[in-house]
């Protein structure tokens, strides 16, 4: 009996510290899920609603509180614009990217966010802002394949020189994921061709891992070689 008594009592001991544990660990959670806000701009990006950035950045947003904190509302722009988020992304970083494989739908949504580029970089986003690896907005449309998003940047005023901290630019980068018309736009503003990555790779040399990796891209990654 004593035996099973033992039992018993180390059983609830252990029920004890599990249910306090469940109990810590769960309001743990809960306040960690109120302590990340997810920013409404962003959000608006995500869901291709312009409407909210014009609700974060307009004439509107600039509230009498924000009047308090910035002397002027092209102030307030400027800082809320380029807000980083914990791996220091700003909204415009954001619209630069895309996590799609079907072309087609890269090519609808590379539509819609060019007037997002426009609207933020009329409303103090910074072309060039980095974020903790070294990507800039520029630098993600390469990756992601939003031709029209690269190009318009381009014309704002992106600069396609620079590397992250392993050495990619925006033009290995497209080179890697076989993106030609982004290839062609940065060849044309007259990006280096023959910078290397810290890896000692060049380009080129994506593009042939490419056409080695990737067969059903071929034809992009084959006129990529031919212009690098």
């Amino acid at each position: 009996m004593k035996q099973y008594s033992a039992v018993i009592k180390d059983g609830l001991i252990l029920l004890a510290v599990s249910t306090l544990f469940v109990t810590v660990c769960g309001q743990f959670f809960k306040s960690l899920k109120k302590s990340v806000a997810t920013d409404p701009m962003v959000t608006s990006v995500i869901q291709g609603k312009i409407q909210g950035l014009d609700a974060a950045l307009g004439d509107k947003a600039y509230s009498e509180a924000d009047k308090k904190e910035f002397a002027t509302k092209e102030l307030f722009q400027k800082t809320r614009a380029n807000k980083q988020d914990e791996f220091g992304r700003t909204p415009l970083m954001w619209v630069a990217y895309a996590n799609l494989l079907d072309a087609k739908e890269v090519g609808e949504l590379d539509k819609k966010r060019v007037a997002f580029v426009e609207f933020m970089t009329k409303n103090g986003a910074d072309l060039n802002a980095r974020d903790k690896d070294g990507w800039t907005p520029l630098m993600w449309a390469s990756w992601s394949g939003l031709n029209l998003v690269a190009t318009k940047l381009v014309e704002l005023g992106a600069s396609g020189e620079g590397a992250d901290r392993q050495g990619n630019t925006a033009l290995t980068l497209a080179a890697q994921k076989g993106q030609t018309e982004i290839v062609k736009l940065l060849l044309g503003k007259g990006v280096d061709k023959a910078f290397a990555t810290k890896s000692g790779k060049k380009a080129a040399d994506f593009a042939r891992e490419g056409l080695s990796q990737y067969p059903d891209k071929a034809a992009q990654y084959q006129a990529i070689m031919g212009l690098l």
